[in-house]
Parts: structure tokens; sequence; C-alpha cells
């Protein structure tokens, strides 16, 4: 009988081999299917003490049927969602409150924005925060998309890069106008939002700005001495006819007596000039009052010796500036550098005036204006050393706060009167003397550029003449002076920003209505890094009306990483954080399982990380169905990570796991399964036919 019972034990198991390779078979196509196989073992008994030498086995049983977790093939889809895991983890997924474990990753949105499975299974990860914009690595919870519209932001910080080209050359208008292209160098459009997700556009004009070099302020004063005496004569002081171009006033710096020449030029001509003692006029001849041609000659001479010296005395700019002036005049008479000989009237004043073209340009008359302007405020706060450099223990202290900010103020006044050829202007304060200086009704553009370069270099700067206890603020007092007088590298420009065509600034009275920088020679933005807060900016509708969101509306500007390098103007960089309304438009799912939605407002958040669970034993693991396990004493407890994190493997979005399954072997498996079976049969058909021999024999 122990045949019979052998061939039906292997019976059995054949046939769970056959069911065991038939599943495999249904499940060639089923998506993270894990294939089985029957694993067998032998039955074998002995009794008492026998050896069991000379005893057969019993037949065969199902140890077993074992789950093989080897890493199935990849089919490529087109659904964000559909998620495959490289390496051993498993996706958690919660069926009604049990987290089960699968390696099917076809995954979509419920109704309620859930990220589930096929049968309604939420997938577990971790959350993002509630800005959106990191994820809070913890306990895991399911997975959730919001589906309403994300609330507009209003653009707080704006963070911009350019390279402005440093071959271009300043602007010929000086004063900036956003209609006008000759007046900006470059400019750069860009979007920003207020509070309602309106959109709007920033527009930014970069104007690259002249050298300032108010140190030519002294030369181009003495230059103006020697032409104005060799008018005429020491009546030079104290003549001028605003009608004609004769006799222009060298201005009285120190608040001298009017008819005495400043120290400060006096000193310069001083060995190299020689004043004349009598009020001769140069330009006219003999017959009406003037002088003869070998006077003008002899002048002329002295002139061309004053120049000589002052350029082999001098260095610099100041060397250059009185080297035009010298090659002018040797230009216009080249006999002047042995002697003049009688020079007649008209060849007088033509060689006055090839000086006066080649040095005395627009830019240099303003500078020695602001010199004078320089040796009024000089001689009205400090105490002593009022032509050299600025000391703080040097400002007259005495002076009341008021007084010195009224003169600070009848300083810019004047500049600006300077600047427009304003000549009704008057001072206001107590300190200033209105004869210090004479303004020329219409001054060139030159001059006004220059001017407006001082009252910028002013503008720009932040001081308080109040040192808090009402009295004069030393400090304040030196910085005022030394922005005055203080050269101005080539790298400095200015920014002026609009948005809607309505400029914007810092909303401070006291401040410019545009902002400065400046770069190194290394073509770097020089210390400290400009960031612009904008104050004012009211957003308004296409009407111009005020548009209903918040008002004013600050944000700021960061220029770092901005550079002026000889290349094409461009961002080089740009970012801010405003954004309209949005819709969700699709998402996105990276290598560490992070993921993200995309908003038809061009925005992304993050919306979360899938968590993935490893396990000691996978075989320990026991399945559910729908391609989902649960964990046993066998398998261990999960060990939960982000993707990427130990064995765990990434994540490979739109791609789904194929089944491990090897079709081709398993028909193979199959075929000698059921040879195992015929042959199992054969045995208990054998058996049947002794055991009807035996029967037969009565």
């Amino acid at each position: 009988m122990t045949a019979f019972g052998i061939g039906v034990s292997a019976l059995q198991a054949s046939n769970k081999n056959l069911e065991t390779i038939g599943n495999n078979v249904a499940n060639a196509s089923t998506v993270g299917f894990k294939q089985s196989r029957v694993e067998f073992a032998d039955i074998y008994s002995k009794a008492g003490l026998s050896t069991g030498g000379d005893r057969p086995g019993q037949g065969v049983y199902v140890a077993g049927i074992a789950q093989q977790f080897n890493q199935g093939g990849t089919t490529f889809t087109q659904n964000s969602l559909d998620m495959k895991i490289d390496g051993n983890g498993f996706f958690i997924v919660k069926d009604g409150g049990i987290n089960t474990y699968t390696r099917a990753g076809m995954f979509g949105m419920d109704k309620d924005g859930f990220v589930v499975t096929n049968d309604g299974n939420r997938l577990q990860g971790f959350p993002s925060n509630a800005n959106g914009d990191s994820i809070q690595v913890g306990a895991i919870e399911d997975l959730y998309i919001p589906v309403a519209n994300i609330e507009p932001n209003a653009t707080t910080e704006v963070d911009v890069a350019f390279n402005l080209d440093s071959r271009e050359v300043p602007p010929s208008n000086y004063i900036f106008d956003e209609n006008d292209s000759d007046t900006y160098t470059h400019l750069y459009p860009s979007v920003i939002y207020d509070s309602l997700g309106n959109s709007h556009t920033m527009t930014q004009y970069f104007v690259k700005q002249p050298p300032y070099t108010p140190d030519l302020g002294e030369p181009a004063r003495a230059l103006e001495a020697i032409i104005g005496y060799s008018r005429y004569g020491s009546d030079h002081l104290t003549t001028f006819d605003p009608a004609t171009s004769d006799g222009n006033f060298v201005g009285d710096a120190d608040e001298a007596d009017a008819t005495t020449l400043d120290a400060d030029i006096a000193a310069i001509l001083d060995g190299n000039f020689t004043l004349p003692t009598a009020a001769e006029n140069f330009i006219e001849d003999a017959a009406s009052g003037g002088v003869d041609d070998t006077a003008r000659g002899q002048q002329l001479d002295r002139i061309h010796t004053a120049l000589s010296n002052l350029v082999e005395n001098s260095s610099g700019r100041t060397k250059e500036f009185y080297q035009a002036a010298y090659d002018g005049l040797v230009e216009y008479l080249p006999n002047v550098t042995t002697a003049a000989g009688d020079v007649d009237v008209d060849v007088y004043k033509g060689a006055l005036e090839a000086m006066e073209n080649a040095a005395l340009t627009g830019q240099n008359v303003a500078y020695a204006n602001i010199d004078v302007l320089s040796g009024v405020m000089r001689s009205n706060l400090l105490t002593s050393d009022l032509t050299s450099g600025l000391n703080a223990e040097d400002v007259d202290t005495t002076v009341a706060v008021a007084d010195a900010e009224a003169l600070v103020s009848d300083l810019k006044s004047a500049l600006s009167a300077l600047m427009t050829g304003d000549t009704d202007w008057a001072p206001t304060g107590t300190l200033w003397d209105e004869g210090d200086f004479t303004i020329n009704a219409s001054p060139s553009i030159e001059e006004q550029a220059t001017y407006k370069l001082a009252l910028d270099a002013l503008a720009e700067l932040s001081v308080d003449l109040n040192d808090g206890a009402d009295a004069l603020n030393p400090s304040a007092v030196i910085s005022t002076l030394d922005a005055l007088e203080s050269e101005s590298a080539d790298n400095r420009w200015q920014m002026h920003a609009f948005v809607d065509g309505e400029r914007v600034t810092d909303g401070n009275d006291n401040s410019p209505d545009y902002f400065s920088f400046n770069f190194t020679e290394y073509g770097q933005l020089a210390e400290p890094l400009p960031t612009i807060t904008i104050r004012d900016w009211v957003p308004r509708d296409d009407a111009f009306n005020e548009n209903g969101s918040a008002e004013p509306q600050e944000f700021t500007i960061d220029l770092a990483g901005t550079t002026q390098f000889a290349g094409a103007f461009g961002a080089t960089s740009l970012s801010q954080d405003g954004f309209s309304t949005g819709e969700l438009a699709g998402l996105d799912v990276d290598g560490e399982g992070v993921i993200s939605a995309r908003y038809t407002n061009g925005t992304n958040r993050l919306i979360g990380q899938i968590a993935l669970a490893t396990f000691r034993n996978d075989q320990g693991l026991e399945p559910i169905g729908g391609t989902s396990w649960i964990h046993t004493s066998e398998s261990g407890d999960p060990v939960i990570n982000a993707p990427g994190v130990s064995v765990a493997g990434d994540i490979r979005s739109q791609a789904l796991e194929d089944s491990n399954v090897d079709l081709s072997q398993e028909l193979v498996k199959m075929i000698l399964a059921q040879r195992d079976y015929q042959a199992n049969a054969k045995t208990i058909q054998t058996a049947d036919t002794l055991t009807q021999t035996i029967i037969n024999l009565r």
C-alpha cells in the first residue's frame, strides 16, 4: 500500500506545482507581480532501531511556496503618477487603516485629491510644509494634492543680475527721460505682481555716469585768471560784461576782498605768471584806450611762459589740463614759442580764445564754479586749513545747525541755478555772500551735466548735520565737503526704476529718485552690494487708476552678481517671488520621490515625498492579493525611509515595473510538471496492477 501513498503524495505535489506555475503564467502581465516557485521535500521515516538502509521513502510533500522578489522589467507610460522602484523598497498604501505594501506603482488621484491605487488605497509619504517649499520628514501620512487654485502672491523680492557693457560711453543728454533713448545706456523690462495677482511691467533704466573730477576746478580758475588778466589787466576782478564772453569772473572762494585774487589761485600763479598792476585793456587798441601791439605780444610771451611752467610743475590730470591750454596757444600762434613780437587785437583775441576752447571746456568751467562753491562752504564751516585736506577738528562747531543746514540748502540750489541758468537765484541762508559767483544764463550741455554730477553726489549723501545734541556734527560737515570735492571713478552707474511707466523710489524725499552703484576696476560690484527697496509703488490698472490691491507695495531689487565687463548688455539671472492665481496643470516626480505640482501661473509647489519600506526578509511577507503584502513576524517590521536611502532604491516616474515572470521558462516548467504528474500516475497504475494480480490468485 506504500506505493499507493507515494504516488498520491506525488500527484498532490505535482498538482500544487501546476497550480503555482499556472498562477505565474496568469500574472505574466500583472504590474509589480512577483513569481512563486514550489519547493519540494521528501518524506522518509524509520521505525525502532532500524538504520533505514532497507526502507524506501514515503513520498514527497510541498515544503513551501517561495515568492521571488527579483526586479521586473520596465514599461514606460505618460502618467507622472506611474512609478517604478529601482531597488528593494515597497510602496506603502493604507487599506482600511492598515498599511500594506506593494511594488505595483499604478497610482492616480481620486476626487478628493489623494494619491490612490486602483483599489482606492491611499499612498503614504512625507508631507510638505504649509508654504509648499520643503519636505517635513517624520511621520508618514496620506499624500494629498490640492486641486483648488493657489492664491496669488505679491512680489517682495526681485533678484536680478546683469552685465553692463563697460565699452559704453555716458549718454550725451544728461537729463534722464525714460522716453528718450539718448538719456540712458541700457533698459530691461521684467514682470512683477501685485497682491491681487495682476502682472505689471517693471523697467530698469541704467545710465552710465561720466567721471566727476572736481580737482580740475582750481587749475581751471587759474587759467581763467590768466586769460582774464590778459584781457583787462588788474581790473579783471571787478570788470565783467555779461553781454560778452570777455572778462569771465574767476570767482571769490575765500570771501576775501572782491578785488583780491583768492589765496589758492594766487599760490598757483605765484612764480609762474606776473600779475598786471594796472587796469590795462589788452583787447582794445591804443586809440580806443587799450594797449599797443607790442604790449599784447609781450603779454602773450608771459602767458606762454606761465603755461610752460605750469605744465612742467604739474602731474596727472592737472598737467594734461595745462598742456591742452599750452597746445591750443602754440597751435594757433606757433611763433609765440620764441617771441610773439607785435600782435594786433584780432590775433590776440584769437590766441586767448584758442586757449579757452582747448582747456576751458564747459565741464572745466563748471568745475571752476564748483571749486568756488566749495570755497564758500569751507570759509563758512571750517576754522582753518581752508585750502587743503579735510579734518573734523577744523570744523567750526560754533556755527548753528540751522545756519549750516541753510548753507547746504543754498549750495544745492546754487548748483541747480548754475545748471538751469537761473540768473535770479539768491541764497536764503545768512552765511552766503550773494556776490560769490556769476551764473551763466545759457550754460552749455557740458556745464549742465557737470553740475548735475555735483548735485547727485550731494543727493546720494546720507548725513545729519545735527549731532543729536543740537550741535553741529563735524563728521557730517566733512562728508558733505568730501562729496562735493572728491573724484568719483569711471565705473559708476545709476538705475531708474519704473513700473507701468510710473517712477518708483525708496519713498524718501531726502534721497534721489534713482539708485547708484559702483564697480571695481575688475568689473565687480563694489562693496557694499546694492539692495534697493521700493516703497512707493501704487499698483494701477490699464486706465491708470488704483486697482484695489495693497498699496503702497514694497519690494526689493537685489543686483548681486551684476558685472561691468566688455560684453553685450543682458540679464544673466532673474527671479522674483510673485505670481498670479494658478490652476493645477500637472505633476512631476523626481528620483527621490518628491512630488511637485505645476500650476498655470508657472509656479511649482512641493506636494510631498513618497515613503518606501524595506524588510529584513522579503519572503516573510504575506500576500493578500491585489499585488500587495502585509508584514509578519517572519518578515520583520518595516523600515521606512525616503527613496534613495539605504537599499530602498530610487523612484522612476512615468514607468511601471513589469511582472518578473519569464513566460518561456514557466511553459517549460509546465511541461516538466505535466511529465512528473503522468509519471506519478503511472506509479499508482502499476501498484494497482500488482494488487489485481494478487487478488486473482484465489
